[in-house]
């Protein structure tokens, strides 16, 4: 196991804690499924942009997975390379040791290669609770310092929430379905630097709540734009808010941006979350038939670069998320290059 702190090599058997540095190791990667120290300190440093940004659970969580999956499932790339690695050893032992002819090991690479495509096809199950047992089993010796709750806003009141903010009219009002999403948004500064005020649909931070009902009552055509998980809830978020009179949001100008089950059906590997953690996640299948069978494509998946920077280009067009128009200008922004689904999967 090699210690995050100072580097030093040590083997599982010699204890959990460095003999350099003391430091604790939380992780067992002896575990199947397991993840040492040193891997998962490396997906928190890429996540958070080296404590750059904060992030959701949601968004540590589909890291997590994904390193997983990438370890344990190496995709018909990783079966390819190793096709042709294994083909050139068999062309040497085949042709140089025996001289026998190059039909031969074209014939292997053409075998593998149908083995890697059926293999590449099985769909890799995994536990809900894996990824999640690992994430709290690290931050019961680690605190995440960078991970937004949905919590950080709870007691402070419009004085101390950034009370330059309030005295400006924002050029738009953003409402998010869950409190740590409006939380990472306002802890990486994206109402300052998208003018946009941001509240969530429980109404928090409760500061923010009462600056955009009095924007909404002195800039009645102020746009209005939602944000949400692909679910049964997020799909419902906007009636709700509609139907919630202490909102004043009938007749108001209201852009949802999603995600929309057309657009995620879209993705190349969606990761759908099972509300019962007895299922496993899912990366196939129609969204309204995972939403009917119980799952949710978490608007927070991407990481939080990705998504800041995804969502800011979407306000500002008014574009729903992953939509077609939104992907051709992120691809004319990205200089030709393909960034569909800029980390959403």
């Amino acid at each position: 196991m090699k210690c995050p702190n100072c580097q030093n090599n040590q083997k599982y058997k010699d204890g959990m804690i460095c003999n350099m540095c003391k430091y604790h190791f939380a992780l067992n990667p002896k575990e199947k499924y397991g993840m040492s120290d040193q891997g998962f300190k490396a997906l928190l440093d890429k996540l958070s942009g080296a404590g750059q940004f904060y992030y959701t659970y949601n968004q540590l969580y589909a890291q997590v997975y994904r390193a997983i999956r990438k370890k344990h499932h190496p995709g018909f790339l990783g079966l390819s390379c190793a096709g042709i690695f294994l083909t050139i050893i068999a062309y040497s032992v085949l042709v140089g040791a025996f001289g026998l002819g190059w039909q031969y090991p074209a014939a292997f690479f053409f075998v593998f290669m149908i083995f890697a495509f059926i293999l590449n096809r099985r769909s890799f199950k995994l536990g809900y609770d894996v990824p999640g047992r690992i994430i709290e089993t690290y931050k019961i010796i680690h605190p995440l310092e960078n991970l937004a709750d949905g919590t950080k806003f709870k007691h402070l009141d419009k004085t101390s929430l950034d009370a330059e903010f309030f005295k400006y009219a924002p050029e738009r009002i953003l409402i998010t379905e869950h409190d740590d999403m409006a939380d990472m948004l306002l802890l990486n500064r994206f109402h300052f630097d998208n003018k946009t005020l941001v509240v969530s649909a429980q109404k928090y931070p409760y500061a923010a709540f009462e600056a955009c009902q009095g924007f909404l009552a002195n800039h009645p055509d102020i746009p209005v734009l939602l944000i949400h998980d692909c679910s049964d809830a997020g799909l419902k978020m906007q009636g709700k808010l509609l139907t919630d009179k202490s909102w004043n949001l009938e007749g108001r100008n209201i852009n949802n941006l999603g995600l929309h089950p057309k657009d995620v059906d879209k993705l190349k590997s969606p990761v759908w979350i099972p509300y019962d953690k007895d299922k496993t996640i899912l990366l196939q299948g129609a969204a309204h038939e995972n939403i009917e069978q119980g799952f949710k494509m978490p608007l927070d998946i991407a990481p939080p670069s990705s998504m800041i920077g995804t969502l800011g280009i979407a306000m500002a067009a008014g574009l729903a998320l992953l939509s077609d128009d939104l992907l051709a200008m992120q691809r004319e922004n990205a200089g030709g290059m393909d960034s569909f689904g800029g980390g959403f999967g």
